[in-house]
């Protein structure tokens, strides 16, 4: 049986999206020292006891005072405050006598004050740096992944300006030379069959690189447990403190961070069958990364890290707070 050329025409453009539609994500192996990152250092649960609340204890009056609930808080985080409490306190006592102890006391009190505050903003400085860590590792793996999807993309390209050519070559050939029947019809089918599924490659051509986070700090936001061995727990605490008796603003800075990449869709909805295979990449032990969601990882790190560095904001406040009492 003679099959028309419209029938034959339709089942080559079949094939070839069938063909081009099975192409998915390619993935490429990586060095076993590229698929793991060695950035993050563990820090026990059980060596810093995270501070109750600010809300929850009781704060001196002398405290309440002199410094802003920022200041306040930030204190409690690094335990400050008890130290920065006894400062003031001796600061009373040595207005009403001015002993040389007195003195000498408050010039300690104030050193060892000093001393905490630099040792929580290096801790905040350590830490960002390691998140920065991550954040390079992963920008070194999307330009490594892009170059090659560049490359792909540059012979599918290529490759389809080359069957143009050739078809508007082979039409002008059958033209010049009389040749009669369908042929100038079929070479043009097949040209644009032919540029097509390589259009359609192009459009295809996602590469995949598999990473698996032994330390996964997105993950300890996302669940926000009680504590962590990832994070410090000054940090731990500032970010999951939350005053339950504020109208203005009643959620935790963590909470906020993942509210704002739920509203980015850097997250999907947890329920969805997308959502639950990214929450296994980001928030678990990873898996296979295409080259936005290696983009959408470090933005999620970036984010984070911006807001662990507003600590070190209220840090300073605290120091300027406490420079203008010693005036």
């Amino acid at each position: 049986m003679k099959i028309s050329s419209n029938k034959r025409t339709v089942a080559l453009l079949i094939l070839a999206i069938s063909l081009s539609s099975c192409l998915g994500p390619k993935e490429i192996p990586l060095k076993p020292q590229l698929q793991k990152d060695n950035c993050y250092q563990s820090y026990s649960s059980s060596s810093h006891t995270i501070p109750e609340p600010t809300y929850s204890i009781e704060v001196d009056s002398l405290a309440s005072k002199h410094l802003s609930c920022k200041s306040i808080n930030v204190a409690n985080a690094s335990g400050i405050l008890k130290p920065i409490t006894e400062y003031l306190k001796l600061r009373k006592q040595y207005s009403e006598s001015m002993t040389i102890g007195q003195r000498l006391a408050l010039v300690e009190k104030v050193q060892h004050i000093n001393l905490l505050i630099s040792i929580a903003s290096l801790e905040i400085l350590s830490f960002t740096s390691e998140i920065n860590c991550e954040e390079v590792h992963l920008a070194q793996i999307a330009e490594y992944l892009m170059g090659i999807e560049d490359k792909v993309e540059t012979k599918l390209t290529v490759s389809a300006i080359v069957v143009g050519g050739i078809g508007a070559v082979a039409t002008g050939f059958t033209v010049l030379k009389g040749i009669e029947g369908n042929m100038t019809d079929y070479i043009g089918i097949a040209t644009g069959i032919t540029e097509t599924t390589l259009g359609i490659m192009a459009l295809r051509n996602s590469k995949t690189v598999e990473i698996y986070h032994e330390k996964n700090v997105l993950q300890d936001i996302w669940e926000g447990q009680h504590s962590s061995t990832l994070f410090p727990q000054s940090i731990w605490y500032y970010l999951n403190y939350h005053n339950p008796m504020c109208i203005t603003r009643n959620e935790s800075i963590r909470e906020h961070i993942i509210q704002e990449w739920e509203c980015l869709d850097q997250v999907d909805n947890i329920d969805s069958l997308k959502g639950k295979k990214l929450n296994g990449i980001y928030f678990e032990s990873g898996g296979k990364y295409t080259l936005e969601q290696l983009e959408i990882r470090a933005n999620m790190l970036s984010h984070l890290k911006a807001h662990i560095n507003q600590m070190k904001q209220d840090l300073n406040l605290l120091a300027l707070e406490l420079a203008q009492i010693s005036e």
